[in-house]
């Protein structure tokens, strides 16, 4: 199963996403919420103990503990170079051009300034391409199928099924080849090699294909992801 919000694959029976914390259905609320009378009854006659200062404090530090612990949990999970990629696909599945060029640009050089000089009219422009592109696809998986598919129809599934961090030689030489893809490489801190399964699903059609050789990298503090939407979109159209 896919996670309908980021795109990410999941384990069958997964009930909220690692990837994005998302619920992936929404909750059944028509089970019974009240106790049976005789507990009500059991608990009212249940004489009440005050508590304590010292009991008030450990409470509070633990649940102050937990909470701390959650947060740490989000952020490893929702955090690092498995960011940008979960933004790149769920903008694809959005077809926001915007959403998508943050997660791929954003870590280069002039791209706040990049993003600065264009208004709102620009990126309609950049969204109306984005169906089209996504449309000649669909176009494509038509004519294999003999089935009617719109743009909206296409779903792109993803799974990071390997990341390196990349050190020493390997990592001089990635950063030596960002400086061709705007990126400061003085400001590049970390460099991740990953290949994704990346799934096409289009109403009975569903293709799978591993790409190799994908960088997730962090420059002047931010993540973002070295692919390019026309490459992928390409990629599955040769099929």
């Amino acid at each position: 199963m896919f996670c309908e919000h980021c795109g990410a694959e999941l384990p069958e029976g997964t009930e909220v996403c690692t990837e994005c914390g998302k619920p992936t259905r929404e909750p059944d609320l028509s089970e019974e919420v009240s106790a049976p009378s005789r507990r009500k009854s059991a608990r009212a006659k249940k004489k009440k103990t005050p508590i304590t200062r010292k009991q008030l404090i450990l409470i509070g530090s633990g649940a102050a503990a937990l909470v701390l612990a959650v947060v740490i949990i989000i952020v490893i999970a929702l955090g690092g170079y498995k960011r940008p990629v979960r933004n790149f696909f769920a903008a694809l599945n959005d077809s926001d051009a915007q959403k998508l060029s943050a997660a791929v640009y954003s870590g280069t050089e002039n791209y706040d300034s990049y993003v600065q000089e264009r208004d709102e009219a620009y990126w309609e422009s950049a969204d109306a391409g984005m169906e089209q592109t996504l449309q000649m696809l669909a176009d494509r998986f038509s004519e294999l199928s003999g089935e009617e598919i719109a743009a909206k129809d296409i779903h792109f599934g993803y799974k990071i099924t390997e990341a390196v961090k990349l050190t020493g030689d390997e990592l001089s030489q990635a950063i030596s080849d960002l400086y061709y893809q705007g990126y400061n490489t003085a400001k590049v801190t970390q460099v991740y090699r990953l290949t994704v399964k990346v799934t096409f699903e289009a109403g009975t059609n569903r293709l799978t294909v591993q790409m190799k050789d994908l960088y997730a990298v962090k420059c002047n503090g931010k993540w973002s992801f070295c692919m390019d939407a026309d490459f992928l979109v390409n990629t599955f159209s040769i099929y």
